[in-house]
């Protein structure tokens, strides 16, 4: 939804059904704002705390990210600015910037770092933080060196909005959230529940359940 939001307002405008058609487009910032929305919906199920669970999570999710992008360099589907240097990738029409394997090039010591980090344990909301800090960057900077021209095998250009791209302007968002994370993380890395197991949600889900009564006998 939020690929043809933004990306493509016109196409919503003409038809906006094209909102539910969710196989003709994705986006990673929209990927990750449904993740956030889901985990508050599942923190609200269970009024339990979910950056423990969030943090698990962004403490592999490099990991997982390089092969995502791996995929996205083998199919060259982000091409970027014509260029004739030597890590450019050849394209129908010449060389370009492929940013599918500049980012999975940039992920991997992020990955390796991640794994070595999960050796001993860490205050909740160290990875949520420090996977933000350092991706929104990368991302920031990597996509100065997308495609202009609306023609050959770039297709569609990505709209600008004040000079940047969506994914750009997400990116403050994406930062100041994980400066925030990583702040709070200082602050409590020595309170008692900053390091404490949270309880699964089988647990947590009898505990939010009406207690039933049984009659006396």
């Amino acid at each position: 939804m939020l690929d043809v939001i933004f990306y493509y307002p016109g196409q919503v405008l003409r038809d906006p059904l094209s909102l539910f058609r969710i196989w003709e487009g994705l986006s990673s910032f929209g990927g990750f704002c449904g993740a956030i929305i889901d985990g508050f919906l599942w923190k609200w199920k269970y009024k339990a705390p979910i950056l423990p669970y969030a943090d698990v999570i962004a403490s592999s999710f490099p990991a997982a990210w390089v092969f995502g992008r791996t995929g996205c360099s083998i199919a060259h589907d982000h091409p970027g600015l014509r260029s004739d240097v030597w890590f450019a990738v050849q394209y129908p029409g010449g060389g370009r910037f492929d940013l599918g394997l500049y980012e999975m090039i940039l992920t991997i010591p992020l990955a390796l770092a991640f794994l070595y980090l999960r050796r001993k344990p860490r205050p909740w909301g160290f990875y949520v933080g420090a996977m933000a800090i350092a991706y929104a960057p990368v991302r920031f900077a990597l996509d100065f060196l997308r495609v202009s021209e609306g023609n050959g095998v770039a297709g569609a250009v990505d709209p600008r909005y004040a000079g940047l791209t969506p994914a750009q302007w997400a990116c403050f968002g994406l930062l100041a959230m994980g400066v925030y994370f990583f702040v709070r993380t200082l602050q409590t890395a020595g309170a008692p529940g900053s390091f404490s197991a949270p309880l699964p949600p089988a647990v947590l889900s009898r505990r939010s359940a009406p207690a039933s009564t049984t009659p006396e006998s």
